[in-house]
């Protein structure tokens, strides 16, 4: 089968993450509005097989990009996998829907686009994924999907039946959507305020002699404080912005902080220093606080070795954090990516 084959359909899936923070009815109403029909749907839980199946184009996988992430979030949960087609019929469903879903990277998007309007936290939650054409609707939907499956919803495509109305109200209706686990999200900028403020209570409950209220620990919750507090999200751009505006006010209050538990008073430490330990032990609450000081180092960052786990609540809040980090560079010079 030729690549370039004008597709009558395109398989889309909505990942773990798209599903418990509760994106996809919203995301699916969108992508119907803008001239799709809905042909099939099926649950899943994806294994690492099937990720690296859907992302066999996107090879190497490895820890170095951010396909490798895909091994960590689908078997976190179940993914919706989504036959549509298009309403035009002299359109190719693939190309239409690469357009409509923006680029992985959040950054590169606009308003219109599914990855801008329901806000992808970042490159490696960017909330779904569609295939280029024909062959890979067959062979990457053959994950969910059977080929007779796949084969009557191109047949449907083409002959214009649309059963869209009672598709929707079976997807709404179903046991599987109705077991979804449900998560709060956090913007980029509250959520790391958060570890900020959580690893400083830490630093307080250690050193229970310094000074309560005229400690330098008092000055650093009142610059982080109302920012972790918000609920409200914009586009991640944005988030980014706010947040290295504060990033920039820490330092002077870092170092003071640092100095008053007995640690070095310099708030940015080389990079050997961040990294001097091949077997990545876990780092002290006070190099915490100065790598997240350090924004271009995040993405060098394994959170998940080095930063204490019980300041992180939950899997969800953990892969956050991961993801954010690792993906942090596309914040500071924004790069494309066509998937």
């Amino acid at each position: 089968m030729k690549s370039n084959e004008m597709s009558p359909v395109v398989f889309v899936f909505l990942d773990a993450w798209t599903l418990v923070t509760g994106r996809q009815t919203g995301m699916i109403k969108q992508i119907l509005d803008q001239g799709f029909t809905l042909l099939d749907f099926e649950f899943r839980t994806l294994s690492e097989a099937d990720a690296e199946e859907i992302y066999r184009t996107n090879h190497p996988i490895r820890e170095g990009n951010s396909w490798h992430v895909a091994r960590l979030v689908y078997p976190m949960g179940r993914s919706l996998g989504l036959l549509f087609g298009s309403v035009d019929a002299s359109s190719c469903a693939c190309v239409r829907m690469q357009r409509l879903k923006g680029k992985a990277n959040p950054s590169l998007n606009r308003a219109g686009q599914l990855r801008y309007d329901f806000l992808a936290p970042n490159r490696c939650l960017s909330l779904m994924h569609s295939s280029d054409n024909l062959e890979q609707v067959r062979r990457e939907g053959a994950v969910f999907f059977t080929a007779e499956r796949i084969e009557a919803a191109c047949t449907a495509a083409r002959g214009g039946i649309d059963a869209t109305a009672s598709l929707v109200d079976e997807l709404a209706g179903s046991t599987a959507e109705a077991g979804i686990e449900r998560v709060e999200e956090p913007g980029l900028g509250a959520l790391l305020a958060r570890v900020r403020l959580r690893l400083i209570q830490e630093l307080r409950r250690i050193h229970p002699a310094l000074p309560p209220w005229q400690t330098p620990l008092l000055a650093y919750r009142t610059l982080w404080e109302p920012l972790s507090k918000e609920s409200s999200r914009g586009p991640v751009m944005i988030e980014a912005k706010r947040y290295l505006q504060l990033v920039a006010r820490e330092g002077p209050l870092l170092e003071t902080v640092v100095a008053s538990v007995g640690g070095s008073t310099r708030a940015r430490v080389s990079y050997a220093e961040y990294y001097r330990t091949a077997a990545r032990e876990p780092m002290t609450l006070v190099h915490c606080l100065q790598v997240l000081h350090n924004p271009e180092a995040y993405s060098r960052w394994d959170s998940d070795q080095q930063l204490p786990r019980t300041l992180l609540h939950d899997r969800w809040e953990r892969l956050l954090v991961r993801t954010h980090l690792f993906n942090f560079d596309d914040m500071l010079s924004p790069t494309g990516n066509p998937s």
